[in-house]
């Protein structure tokens, strides 16, 4: 049985973050995010290609800090997006959440390597608690995470990833569905009550297999 660490619903609730549209001047856009690290392998030069053949009115949100940062920026400046894109270093983790009620989707690119591939991606529960439609790669546990509450494409895809942004944009009834779903999903398998809830299930199997041990030996 899979377990994952539980995310705090009393912090990441939906709450429209209009206020912070505006003062970023993308109150009217189609708002794409990114939260994490800004690290090659989070498949962030798939996300802003996606953004480079979108049009005009998609924007990208991001909030995060990393040892590809200065890459991310170069990149973002040879795709011409810069007045697409807005970053954030650095918030207060009390803050993340706010930002989550800015966007019209959270993005999850993933991308695996010889050494690595997604383990969780919390950021995607996070955003589902928070009423923000989810898309993620194929990589790792990405897929597991999302469920049916969201969309998948293949990594390493910015053709497939825009095509994803694209369908949440343009269907709205889609995109209030995987709402709807996400909210749904975070509260039954990744609250700290589900959280709990697993793990004294896992420890009670544990225990009988252990006893049975006992027993037959």
């Amino acid at each position: 049985m899979m377990t994952y660490w539980g995310v705090p619903l009393d912090s990441f609730t939906p709450a429209p973050n209009h206020l912070l549209r505006q003062q970023l001047g993308i109150d009217d856009a189609f708002v794409a995010g990114y939260v994490g690290r800004i690290v090659e392998e989070k498949g962030l030069n798939s996300l802003l290609h996606a953004i480079s053949i979108l049009p005009s009115e998609v924007h990208l949100l991001c909030v995060g800090d990393g040892p590809w940062l200065q890459t991310f920026k170069r990149k973002i400046l040879a795709h011409g997006i810069e007045k697409r894109v807005h970053h954030f270093d650095r918030v207060d983790d009390d803050q993340v959440a706010g930002y989550f009620n800015a966007l019209d989707a959270l993005v999850l690119p993933s991308l695996t390597t010889d050494g690595w591939k997604e383990q969780f991606g919390r950021v995607l529960p996070e955003a589902m608690a928070c009423g923000v439609p989810v898309i993620g790669s194929d990589s790792g546990e990405i897929p597991q995470v999302i469920g049916d509450a969201g969309l998948i494409f293949p990594e390493d895809d910015s053709d497939a990833l825009a095509a994803t942004i694209r369908e949440l944009r343009d269907q709205p009834r889609r995109r209030n569905d995987l709402i709807d779903k996400g909210v749904c999903r975070a509260h039954e398998q990744f609250s700290c009550q589900a959280f709990a809830a697993k793990l004294v299930t896992l420890f009670e199997q544990v225990c009988a297999k252990g006893s049975k041990r006992s027993m037959s030996g």
